[in-house]
């Protein structure tokens, strides 16, 4: 018998524990992870265990979702008690009581994950629309393109916003209309000639031009396919979202920090990541049930009920970030209440700047998204 297993376990359990775990026991004395002497099947400095992976991308996938829902029921305690009791989690592993729960990281990393399946997969897909295949939704969007050349308000601020986008349905379909200023609609050698005309301190250089270039570039791709900008466009923004939230979190963390300044000794910055983490989870679980609300009852006649429920959704946010800043900093009521307003309006500026960011992206890779 191998000298790493317990003596008691005979020969034949040994090689059915083997073949379960589709692994070799390594033949090496010393442990990879941190050089100590073996003796046994677990390292006894730093706990790793003694064998050698035969790893695959499927293994690497499996063994990450297992050790999330591990055998003990790990997950479903920590999902209960992070949605349930506001704080708590983040109070228990500032206390010491980590083992017990799902790593914050780990949580966090698959909920955000969770959340790209349910925004990729929870439209329905539907049928592309083109010029050749649906000549009566083609002739609509020509001539509400037409009914915008003579409105003032929407020309103006296609002038000083250089495009907009119009979105309606017909006949089922999601439609929406890149509308440029007229500058940009002909094409790049027009825009040059048209540029050419001007006095050099009135023609648009540096920026400005390579965004106008990129949305000619759009409006040339999606003018024969108007229905796949909007899905395209959607797609985009559901892959960015979980970045953007991720690039957030500095901010909220800094803020935190901020506005409990005076406890800095009590609450060191890896707490304040810690409930940034358990917030941030709890928000990607607010979201995920306010794209399922919205995609089951987007009808008309439902649409009232996705809209009481938006506003549960959003103030039971607010509400539940109180709460968790209530149970883990341990302040009056009244002082909780006034960081945790200076904390949502500071989180919504930055989401706002982080809004306007994301919007110019999208601007200037219009033309990479295919038709």
């Amino acid at each position: 018998m191998n000298g790493y297993l317990v003596g008691k376990i005979t020969p034949t359990f040994e090689t059915k524990i083997l073949e379960m775990e589709d692994v070799e026991i390594t033949n090496e004395q010393q442990c990879k992870n941190c050089g100590s002497v073996l003796d046994g099947k677990f390292c006894k400095n730093c706990g790793q265990k003694v064998i050698e992976h035969k790893e695959t991308i499927w293994h690497a996938v499996t063994h990450f979702v297992s050790d999330i829902f591990h055998y003990d029921g790990r997950f479903i305690r920590t999902l209960k008690l992070l949605l349930t009791r506001p704080g708590f989690l983040s109070l228990e592993y500032k206390n010491g009581a980590r083992e017990k729960y799902v790593d914050p990281f780990r949580l966090y990393l698959f909920m955000s994950a969770l959340a790209v399946v349910v925004f990729v997969n929870i439209e329905s897909p539907q049928e592309t629309v083109t010029r050749r295949d649906n000549p009566d939704i083609i002739r609509f969007i020509d001539s509400t393109r037409a009914a915008l050349l003579t409105d003032r308000a929407h020309s103006a601020k296609n002038k000083k916003g250089r495009y907009d986008r119009i979105k309606f349905e017909v006949n089922g379909k999601k439609i929406t209309i890149l509308d440029p200023a007229d500058i940009l609609k002909h094409g790049k050698r027009y825009y040059d000639s048209v540029q050419n005309t001007l006095s050099p301190q009135k023609r648009t250089s540096g920026y400005f031009r390579y965004k106008d270039m990129k949305v000619i570039e759009a409006y040339d791709a999606f003018d024969m396919a108007p229905y796949n900008y909007s899905q395209k466009i959607d797609e985009k923004i559901s892959l960015l979202l979980p970045k953007a939230f991720f690039i957030s979190m500095p901010f909220f963390i800094l803020a935190l920090f901020a506005l409990y300044f005076n406890k800095r000794k009590q609450y060191l910055s890896a707490y304040h990541a810690i409930f940034t983490l358990h917030i941030y989870t709890t928000m990607w679980v607010f979201i995920m049930l306010d794209s399922i609300t919205s995609t089951y009852f987007e009808h008309p006649k439902t649409h009232i009920i996705y809209t009481c429920v938006g506003y549960i959704i959003f103030f039971g946010c607010l509400v539940y970030l109180y709460v968790a800043m209530l149970r883990f900093y341990k302040e009056r009521w009244w002082l909780t209440l006034i960081k945790a307003i200076v904390l949502i309006i500071f989180t919504g500026l930055v989401f706002y700047g982080g809004v306007l960011i994301l919007k110019e992206y999208l601007t200037i890779s219009l033309a990479t998204i295919p038709a």
